[in-house]
C-alpha cells in the first residue's frame, strides 16, 4: 500500500509538472523527450488506465462554431453530432473557397496530403487543401496521442525505481504557438492549435518553412527584361519596379510616346523591323549601344545646334535608302522639318545647343551608316561596329559637315548657293572660314557649290561726296552681274537652294519684275538673305514691305540717321530669347566653343558697322532676332536682324521658303573687284561672322515655325482603359496605377487581370471515420456511427474507440492553414490565408501560397506589347523586335519611332 500510494503521489506530481509544461514552449512538452515514449525503443507500456476513477469511458464536450473558429456551413460538434449552421457567405465568396474550411473565401487547385505524408497514424488532420483526413483508429486499449502526437499508444510512463508504471493521465496538448508560426498546427494530442495569421506581404509557409510566416518565393521582373526604358512596371510579385520614372527619357523624348513605358517621339506606325533594325540589341538598364559626338561645321571646330543625326534603314548597302537632293526649287517641292530625313530613320536625335548628341539603340556588332543633316547640308559616314551595350565617342572628322560636294560618297551634299557680292560685304569669306574648300567657289558656269555674281555698278555724282554702288569680289574677269545672269529669268533663280545679296555700298533699286521673281522664288521654297542696302529686295514691294517698319528716309537709307559723325557705328545688339530657334541661338552664342556674347542679362553681342533701316514694331508672323540694346522700348527701336517665312501670310503648314535681313556688314572693308579669295583673311571667325554662320545654316535648314507648338504628350491609361480589374499596372506614360485587390476568396487572374472565384473540391469520409466532419467547402460529411459502447473520437480523431481522447493541435500536425482534425473526432481551424493566397494554393498542402496559375507568355498575348497581365495577378512586359517601340504602331502595337526634328 505504501508503494501504491507513492506511485499515486508520483503520478500526481508528474501531472502537475506536465500541466505546467503545457503552458510553456513546444520544447517543454513531455512528448519531445524520446526517452518517455513507448515507441522510442523502451518496453511496451502497461494497459491504459483512465483518470476518472469510475472505470468508464470519458464523456465528450461538444464544440461550438466559436470553438472551431468557423463562420459558415454546418460542422461536427466533435462528439458525433452536428452543429447548427455556422453562417452563410456573401457572394461572390463561398464557404471554404479561400482555403480555410468552413470559412468564407476562395480556393485554388491544391494537391492534398495523405496521412502517411503527414506522419499521422490516427485521428483527423487537415489535408493541406482546406479539407480533412481521417488517419485511422487505434486498437484498444491504445488511444490516439498515447504514444506521441497523432500516434497510437497506451499513455505515457515514467521510470520509478526501475519500474515502468502507467501514468494514469491524459495527453497534455500544446496551447501556445512558437514565434512566427501560423495557421493550424497539431497540438500533440490528436487535436489542432490555430496560430495567428501572417502580416501583410507574408504568407503562411510562403518562405518555404511549413507553418512559418514568410514571403513567397517570387522572381521579380526587371526593367531590362520588360524592355522598359522609363516609368514604372509591375514586378510580378505584387510590387512595382522604378525604371526611372517619367524623367528617364533624354531631351526631346517623352515617356510613353514610344509605347507604354518606352521613350519616343512622333510615332511612325506600321514600319516593320528590317535591315539594321535586326541588329539592335537589348541592354541592361543604364546601358545602351550608342554613339556620342558633336556636330561641327565643315571646319571641324564650330559646333552646330539643331542638326538631325540618324541611322538610315532603307537598305543595308549604300545609299541605305537615302535619296539624293535635287538642286533648286520647283512647284510642289516644299521641304519642311517633317520631311527632311530619308531612309527611313532607324533611330534619330537632334544636336543640342553645344552641338552634342547621343544616339542610342544603334545597330550592334556591324558597320552601319550615320547621317548628319542640317537642311540640305548633309554628310553620310560609315561607323565601325560598336560592341553591344557599349558607348563609342565619334571624332570631329566623323561628325562634321562636308567640305566638298560628294566628299565621301554621292550623298554628301552642300546646298547650291548664289552670292551677289557687294563691295562692302565679303559674305563669301564666311563660307570659306566655315571650311568649304576653295574649289567649291566658282562662276555660275562652274561646278562649285558657292557660285559668285557681282552686284550692279551705279554711280551717284550729285551726292556730297559722290557715292557709288558696285559688286564686290569675283572669281575672274568673267564673273557675271546679278541682273544679267541671276534675276534676269525665273529659271536662273529657281536653280539655287539659296540666294545671298551682299551690300553694294549704296541703294541700287531694282525693277518690279526682278522683285517679283525673287518673291516667286522664295514662295516655292527658296531662301533669300540680304544685308544693309540690299533691303531694296524687301522694302518697297508688296507683300514683303509689310513685314516690318522701314526707316530709310535719310542718307538714301544708310541707317546713320542721328549719328552723322560716326559713319560706321558699333552698337550692342540684344538677342531675343523667345522660346524656339531664337532661344537656341542665344544659347549657342554662349557655348564656350562659340564664346560670342559680350553680355548675358540680356544676352548681347557687339555689332560693328551697324545700321538702322528697320524698326519695331515688327508684323506678326515675322521674328526679330537682334535689336539695338538700350534703345527705348517699344516702337522705333532699331532691328538689326529679322526673318520671316514664305509665302508671307500663308498658313505655317504651307510655308516653304525663308527670308533673312541683317542691317549690318558681316565683314569689313572694300572688296570691289578683288579676285577671290584675296578679299578673305585666315583669322578665326569674329563674333559677327559667327552670327552669320548660324544664320547661313538656319537659312538652308528645314522650315518650321520659330515658335513651334509644345511637344506631344502621352495620354495615361487607366485600369478601365486596359480592362484591368485587379493588381498593379503601369499607366504607359511613366506612372503607375493600382487596379485594386480582389475580394476575399477571389484571386487575380487572366489577361487583362480579373477577379475570379476558383472551385473547391469537397472532401469525403475516410474509411473508419465517424461523426460529422466539414467537407472543406462550406458543407459537412456525416460519417457512419460508432458501434454500441464506443465513442466517436476515443480511438483517434473521428474514430470510434473506448477511452478518453486528448486533442492535438495544428502545430503538432504541421498544418498551417485550413481545417484539421483535433484527434478526438472534432475539427480545428488552422487559420486563414491572406488575400491573394489560398491554403495549399502554392502546391504545399496546409500551407498558404499563391495559387497555382500558369502565367501567360508574350507569345500568348495576341501580338500585344508593353505591360500585359500575366493571368495570375501580375504583369509581363512583352518587348518589341529590336528597333521598334511599343505603341508606335498603335495602342500596344510595335512600330518604329522617329526622334524629334
Amino acid at each position: 500500500m505504501k508503494l501504491r500510494a507513492l506511485v499515486v503521489l508520483l503520478v500526481v506530481v508528474v501531472l502537475g509538472v506536465f500541466g505546467a509544461a503545457s503552458c510553456g514552449s513546444e520544447a517543454d512538452s513531455v512528448f519531445d523527450d524520446p526517452n518517455l515514449s513507448a515507441e522510442a525503443g523502451g518496453p511496451d507500456p502497461p494497459p491504459f488506465v483512465n483518470n476518472n476513477g469510475d472505470g468508464g469511458t470519458t464523456s465528450c464536450t461538444k464544440l461550438t462554431c466559436a470553438d472551431l473558429k468557423i463562420n459558415c456551413g454546418p460542422a461536427g460538434d466533435g462528439c458525433g453530432g452536428i452543429l447548427e449552421d455556422c453562417g452563410k457567405c456573401a457572394p461572390p465568396q463561398t464557404c471554404g473557397g479561400g482555403g480555410t474550411p468552413s470559412t468564407c473565401g476562395g480556393n485554388q487547385g491544391c494537391i492534398p496530403k495523405t496521412c502517411q505524408q503527414l506522419g499521422i497514424e490516427c485521428g483527423p488532420a487537415g489535408d493541406g487543401c482546406g479539407g480533412t483526413l481521417q488517419c485511422g483508429q487505434c486498437q484498444a486499449p491504445n488511444i490516439c496521442g498515447g504514444a506521441g502526437p497523432s500516434k497510437c499508444g497506451g499513455g505515457q510512463v515514467l521510470p520509478d525505481g526501475g519500474q515502468l508504471l502507467p501514468d494514469g493521465g491524459t495527453c497534455q496538448p500544446k496551447t501556445q504557438c512558437s514565434p512566427g508560426q501560423c495557421g493550424p498546427i497539431a497540438d500533440g494530442c490528436g487535436g489542432l492549435l490555430t496560430c495567428p495569421a501572417c502580416g501583410a506581404g507574408e504568407s503562411c509557409g510562403g518562405g518555404g518553412t511549413p507553418s512559418v510566416c514568410g514571403k513567397p518565393a517570387c522572381v521579380k521582373q526587371t526593367c531590362v527584361g520588360a524592355g522598359a526604358t522609363c516609368g514604372f512596371i509591375a514586378d510580378g510579385c505584387g510590387g512595382i519596379v522604378d525604371c526611372g520614372g517619367a524623367a528617364a527619357c533624354p531631351a526631346g523624348f517623352t515617356c510613353g510616346l514610344g509605347g507604354p513605358n518606352k521613350c519616343g517621339a512622333n510615332p511612325d506606325a506600321g514600319v516593320p523591323c528590317v535591315n539594321y533594325c535586326l541588329d539592335q540589341k537589348t541592354c541592361p538598364v543604364g546601358q545602351a549601344t550608342k554613339v556620342t559626338g558633336v556636330v561641327y561645321a565643315p571646319n571641324g571646330t564650330l559646333p552646330l545646334p539643331g542638326a538631325l543625326v540618324y541611322v538610315p534603314n532603307g537598305a543595308k548597302t549604300h545609299p541605305y535608302g537615302t535619296t539624293a537632293f535635287t538642286d533648286g526649287v520647283a512647284a510642289g517641292t516644299c521641304e519642311q522639318c517633317s520631311t527632311q530625313a530619308s531612309g527611313p530613320p532607324l533611330v534619330s536625335t537632334t544636336s543640342a545647343a553645344d552641338g552634342s548628341f547621343t544616339l542610342e539603340n544603334i545597330p550592334a556588332g556591324v558597320t552601319f551608316p550615320l547621317v548628319i543633316q542640317l537642311g540640305r547640308w548633309r554628310r553620310l559616314v560609315e561607323i565601325p561596329a560598336v560592341t553591344q551595350c557599349t558607348s563609342v565617342a565619334l571624332t570631329a572628322n566623323q561628325t562634321r559637315l562636308p567640305r566638298t560636294q560628294n566628299e565621301g560618297n554621292n550623298r554628301d551634299n552642300i546646298p547650291l548657293v548664289a552670292i551677289s557680292t557687294g563691295r562692302v560685304d565679303g559674305l563669301e569669306c564666311v563660307f570659306r572660314k566655315l571650311g568649304i574648300a576653295d574649289n567649291q567657289f566658282t562662276n555660275p558656269n562652274g561646278n562649285g557649290r558657292i557660285r559668285l555674281y557681282q552686284d550692279e555698278f551705279d554711280y551717284f555724282p550729285n551726292a556730297n561726296p559722290p557715292r557709288f554702288a558696285a559688286g564686290g569680289a569675283r572669281i575672274n574677269g568673267s564673273t557675271p552681274f546679278t541682273q544679267d545672269a541671276l534675276v534676269d529669268t525665273q529659271a536662273h533663280l529657281d536653280a539655287y537652294d539659296a540666294v545671298i545679296f551682299g551690300c553694294p555700298g549704296d541703294r541700287n533699286d531694282r525693277s518690279n519684275a526682278q522683285l517679283d521673281r525673287v518673291r516667286a522664288y522664295a514662295n516655292k521654297g527658296g531662301r533669300v538673305f540680304a544685308t544693309h542696302f540690299s533691303y531694296v529686295w524687301l522694302y518697297n514691294r508688296t507683300p514683303w514691305n509689310g513685314t516690318i517698319t522701314w526707316d530709310i528716309a535719310n542718307a538714301r537709307g544708310s541707317g546713320n540717321v542721328g549719328d552723322p559723325n560716326t559713319p560706321n557705328p558699333t552698337w550692342p545688339g540684344e538677342i531675343d530669347t523667345t522660346p524656339g530657334k531664337r532661344l537656341l541661338f542665344s544659347q549657342w552664342l554662349a557655348v564656350p566653343a562659340v564664346n560670342a556674347l559680350t553680355g548675358t542679362s540680356p544676352p548681347r553681342i557687339t555689332i560693328t558697322e551697324a545700321r538702322n533701316n528697320a524698326d519695331l514694331p515688327i508684323t506678326a508672323g515675322a521674328d526679330s532676332w537682334i535689336t539695338k540694346y538700350d534703345d527705348p522700348a517699344g516702337n522705333g527701336k532699331a532691328v538689326l536682324h529679322y526673318t520671316f517665312n514664305t509665302p508671307w501670310g500663308a498658313a505655317a503648314a504651307n510655308q516653304c521658303g525663308r527670308v533673312l535681313f541683317s542691317d549690318f556688314h558681316v565683314s569689313i572693308g572694300n572688296t570691289y573687284n578683288v579676285t577671290f579669295p584675296g578679299e578673305c583673311n585666315s583669322n578665326a571667325l569674329t563674333s559677327q561672322e559667327k552670327v552669320l554662320a548660324f544664320m547661313l545654316f538656319d537659312l538652308t535648314s528645314c522650315i518650321q515655325p520659330n515658335n513651334p507648338p509644345p511637344p506631344p504628350t502621352c495620354t495615361a491609361l487607366t485600369c478601365n482603359d486596359q480592362n484591368i480589374k485587379c493588381g498593379p499596372a503601369g499607366n504607359g506614360c511613366g506612372g503607375q496605377i493600382d487596379c485594386g485587390p480582389c475580394p476575399a476568396g477571389q484571386v487575380c487572374q487572366g489577361s487583362p487581370a480579373q477577379c475570379v472565384t476558383p472551385p473547391c473540391t469537397p472532401g469525403v469520409c475516410a474509411a473508419g471515420q465517424c461523426g460529422t466532419i466539414p467537407n472543406g467547402c462550406g458543407g459537412t460529411v456525416v460519417c457512419p456511427p460508432c458501434a454500441p459502447g464506443e465513442t466517436c473520437g476515443a480511438s483517434g480523431p473521428n474514430k470510434c474507440g473506448i477511452g478518453t481522447c486528448t486533442k492535438t493541435t495544428c502545430e503538432a500536425q504541421g498544418v498551417k492553414c485550413g481545417p484539421a482534425g483535433d484527434g478526438c473526432g472534432g475539427v480545428l481551424d488552422c487559420g486563414q490565408c491572406p488575400p491573394g493566397q489560398t491554403c495549399g494554393g502554392g502546391g504545399v498542402p496546409n500551407e498558404c501560397g499563391a495559387p497555382n496559375c500558369t502565367k501567360l507568355t508574350c507569345a500568348q498575348a495576341n501580338g500585344k506589347c508593353g505591360p500585359v497581365a500575366d493571368g495570375c495577378g501580375g504583369l509581363i512586359d512583352c518587348p518589341c523586335p529590336p528597333g521598334q517601340t511599343c505603341g508606335a504602331g498603335g495602342p500596344n502595337i510595335c512600330g518604329t519611332v522617329v526622334g524629334p526634328k
